[in-house]
Order: C-alpha cells, then structure tokens, then sequence
C-alpha cells in the first residue's frame, strides 16, 4: 500500500514539473514581449517627442535631429532596456502589478530620460528642453501602459469567466488527511463557491 502511495507521489511530482516548465516558458516568453514593447516605446518615445515638439510636421523638423537618430538610438535603447532591467521591471509577475512597479517605472524613465541629456550632450545634439520632457512624460505612460494592461487583462477575463459560470478547474491530490481529508473533499464537492 506504501509503494503504491508513493508511485502515485511520483507520478503528481511529474505533472507538477511539467506544470513548473510550462509555468517557467510562458513567463520567459511575457518578459520577452515586455522587452520588445519597451524597445519599441523607447524609440517611440524619442521619435514622437521630436516630431510633437515641431508640430507633428516631419517637413518642418531640421533634418540634422532625424540625422543624428540613427547615432543615438540603438545606445539609447540598450541603456533603456539596461536600465529597466536594473530597476527589476522584468523580474515581477504581471498579473500581481502594483503602485510600487509603477513608481519603479517612473524612477527608471528619470533616468532614461537624463541619460538621453547627456547622451545628446555627448554627440553635440542640441535639442529643444521640451523635447527631454515630452519623451519622459511619453515613455512614462507608454511603460505603465504596458505593465498595467496585462494585469487590467487578466482582471477583465476573471469576470468575465466569473459571469458566464465558466470555472477554471485544478487538478488536487489529498494525501493521508484522514477523516478531515473526507469531509473537505465532500465540501469541495458539494460547495459553488469553491
């Protein structure tokens, strides 16, 4: 009876672990996807804000700025993605996003954002001060704007299930509770709420 407990042990740690390895990949495959939309919203920043700043006319836009942005924008898309990395912006469970990611976000397009100063400083580009600013107020809502939507997502689809009476099923197993482990599992039975 032992070694049959124990097989049946085994064959639930299996599952498990390939639960953990599907679990794992898909979390890889989100922090992917984050990284690809902070690539483009860093460059969408930048660019948005130039063009903003001239009145969305890229005829009126001195060609020496849209130039210069094939010498600047892959440093400063390495040092954005550099620096959300540093602030631990890939490293939470999006579904779990709270108001201290967003401040982490803010943080880090402050620094993105001074560092896109002095990076223009560097290679003698002079640009307007407004366009410093509108490319940190523009990253800053693109960034919570892409941590945020996953978990708003997530929300929305839990009520959604949760008004069309669509439950999510978990596989359990209950191992040597006794008379407790019996009436738990009449309650989980018998009861909607669980």
């Amino acid at each position: 009876m032992d070694t049959i407990n124990y097989n049946v042990f085994l064959i639930a740690e299996g599952w498990r672990g390939a639960n953990i390895m599907r679990l794992k990949n898909k979390e890889l495959y989100l922090r992917l996807v984050n990284v690809a939309f902070d690539v483009l919203f860093a460059n969408f920043a930048v660019l948005c804000a130039l063009f903003l700043f001239y009145g969305m006319r890229v005829s009126e836009t001195p060609l020496t700025y849209v130039y210069n942005l094939k010498w600047y924008l892959p440093i400063y898309t390495v040092v954005s993605i550099s620096v959300f990395y540093c602030f631990r912006l890939y490293h939470s469970i999006k579904k779990y996003v709270s108001l201290t990611e967003a401040v982490l976000s803010a943080l880090s397009c402050i620094v993105i954002t001074a560092f896109f100063w002095v990076l223009t400083a560097l290679l003698a580009i002079e640009l307007p001060a407004a366009v410093y600013f509108l490319s940190f107020f523009i990253l800053l809502s693109m960034t919570l704007l892409s941590r945020f939507v996953y978990r708003l997502l997530h929300i929305l689809s839990a009520n959604y299930s949760h008004l069309n009476g669509i439950r999510k099923s978990y596989n359990i197993m209950i191992i040597g509770a006794g008379k407790a482990g019996n009436m738990l599992i009449r309650e989980m039975k018998n009861s909607n709420e669980i």
